[in-house]
């Protein structure tokens, strides 16, 4: 299991973390993800098929930027 944070300053709300779940957890092989609105971190547990380059793109296509 691979984990990755990522930082996405626009993340504001629970509004916000329920729209970035959403299009994450339709990827195969998200096992978590957790947040913290304090420091605008998503923390993403994930196995094969699941890619950090797949997860950002799934993150950037619902309107926030990754850092």
């Amino acid at each position: 299991m691979q984990t990755l944070s990522l930082h996405i300053p626009s993340m504001q709300c629970s509004h916000c973390t329920n729209k970035i779940q959403t299009f994450v957890f339709e990827i195969e092989g998200i096992e978590e993800i957790k947040f913290d609105l304090d420091s605008k971190m998503v923390y993403i547990s994930f196995i094969d098929p699941a890619s950090k380059e797949m997860i950002i793109e799934a993150i950037r296509e619902c309107g926030f930027e990754v850092n």
